[in-house]
């Protein structure tokens, strides 16, 4: 590379070494601009940014009547509909996700609620995890206590690679 530098400095720089090194420069660019980290977005931060209402499907999905998977204190109840598209768990039931169910193909969104401070450090989101999930696009973590967002980097280490939107929202109780 020094010696392509150096030849340019003199004008000896040939027209067939000026495109290879626009072409090598051009394949840097694109590789590292899509090399993204995974973006954790709060999500209300979001909401704004889209310009995200009430009429919304993701809206919906978040604060609406969604058929949803509900498991929490390691017991797991199934929505009386069909075809369920949320699942809400909590951080200490991560462990039924890694169930080959059926129903979990329908899910497009999962909101893990943690609900104290020693799930922040257990809750560990990788990919298999969630590999019975085929059509998931959103996981949402709702938290009791304080949540930074590169805590939620953490728990998420290994979705830099899909087009899984992962948001957060601390609602600390009064």
């Amino acid at each position: 590379m020094f010696s392509i530098y150096s030849n340019f400095r003199k004008g000896k720089f040939s027209q067939g070494l000026t495109i290879q090194l626009f072409i090598i420069i051009g394949l840097i660019y694109s590789s590292v601009g899509s090399l993204q980290a995974q973006q954790v977005k709060e999500l209300q931060s979001y909401m704004a940014e889209e310009n995200i209402g009430k009429e919304d499907r993701l809206y919906k999905m978040i604060y609406g009547a969604t058929p949803t998977i509900v498991i929490a204190n390691n017991t797991k109840v199934n929505p009386k509909e069909a075809y369920p598209q949320k699942v809400d768990v909590d951080g200490s039931s991560l462990r039924f996700l890694n169930e080959k169910d059926p129903l979990f193909r329908t899910v497009k969104m999962i909101q893990i609620h943690i609900t104290d401070s020693s799930q922040i450090a257990s809750v560990s989101l990788g990919t298999s995890l969630f590999e019975s999930f085929s059509n998931l696009k959103y996981i949402f973590i709702l938290s009791d206590v304080a949540l930074t967002s590169q805590e939620v980097l953490r728990m998420s280490a290994g979705f830099e690679n899909t087009d899984i939107l992962i948001f957060y929202q601390v609602a600390i109780p009064q």
